[in-house]
């Protein structure tokens, strides 16, 4: 994604991973977005940080769902169709929520654990539900001091668990994905960490500077994108799933490479990604 004087544009590819060949722009008529999710190339759920909405890719207008409180974070598939988005923050009083929602409207809210740093109520950056579709981790980036823990919650109870990790200092915790094995990746700034459900530590990926991961839409691969220190130079990565298998990356941006410069990354989405938490029955038997 990118903007110009007239908005936002969104650039897609063809299958496969071709670089910057065959992208193409398509105008939206909105602009300053917060996250996306993309479940179906024709669903295209967005935030401008307080309202969502959703867009069928093609017409030039979208449908707003809902007005938020508070400033929304990462969207991320719910259970039986729904989705959640979080609250990156919040009044302490009201403290920050995890909103549970379908095309409809807001379906129901979840309390995230009190977490108040510098008089404000943290929730989350950074969201990923399980498959037994209560498990939800969950990260807290700069917003918050520790924001190397990866946190835990139970969203059928609206309990708070224990953490389910905590990574080494110096890096916030970013983007989450579990496995189709159970197996939990977690980005943490140079490395990404993979855990199994038990929270030990199986594998590590080194990438610097990456903190956004997104699963390819069969999870035989995962992307990553790194952007240097300096924010002059931005990879998107393939990666395989064993962590001794070689990547392939390709540069995306860097002074002069294109009529736009990417200042930051601020999400990675694949189209259809495969999630935990999506009964991969049910979208098996749509696909016949």
């Amino acid at each position: 994604q990118h903007f110009n004087e007239t908005g936002l544009f969104l650039r897609f590819s063809q299958r496969g991973f071709n670089g910057a060949a065959g992208l193409a722009d398509v105008p939206v008529t909105f602009d300053y977005p917060g996250q996306f999710l993309a479940p179906a190339p024709d669903r295209i759920l967005f935030h401008d940080k307080h309202i969502m909405s959703v867009w069928d890719g093609v017409s030039p207008t979208v449908t707003n769902l809902f007005t938020a409180d508070a400033e929304l974070s990462e969207i991320a598939p719910g259970s039986f169709g729904h989705y959640l988005v979080a609250e990156r923050f919040a009044d302490p009083v009201r403290g920050a929520r995890l909103i549970e929602f379908d095309l409809n409207g807001v379906v129901t809210e979840h309390p995230f654990p009190q977490n108040i740093v510098n008089g404000i109520a943290v929730g989350a950056s950074h969201i990923e539900l399980l498959a037994d579709h209560c498990t939800l981790l969950f990260t807290t980036g700069d917003d918050d001091p520790h924001g190397n823990r990866v946190r835990r919650m139970n969203i059928c109870t609206n309990q708070p668990e224990p953490d389910f990790a905590t990574l080494v200092g110096g890096f916030y915790a970013g983007s989450i994905r579990q496995l189709p094995n159970g197996d939990v990746l977690v980005a943490n700034g140079d490395p990404i960490f993979r855990f199994n459900l038990a929270g030990s530590m199986v594998d590590t990926y080194h990438l610097p500077g990456v903190k956004l991961i997104a699963l390819a839409d069969d999870a035989a691969t995962f992307w990553a994108v790194t952007v240097d220190a300096n924010r002059q130079l931005t990879f998107l990565h393939e990666l395989p799933l064993d962590a001794r298998l070689p990547s392939r990356a390709v540069l995306i941006d860097s002074p002069g490479s294109s009529n736009f410069l990417l200042v930051d990354v601020t999400q990675l989405v694949v189209v259809s990604e495969w999630r935990a938490a999506v009964d991969h029955r049910v979208r098996a038997i749509r696909r016949r």
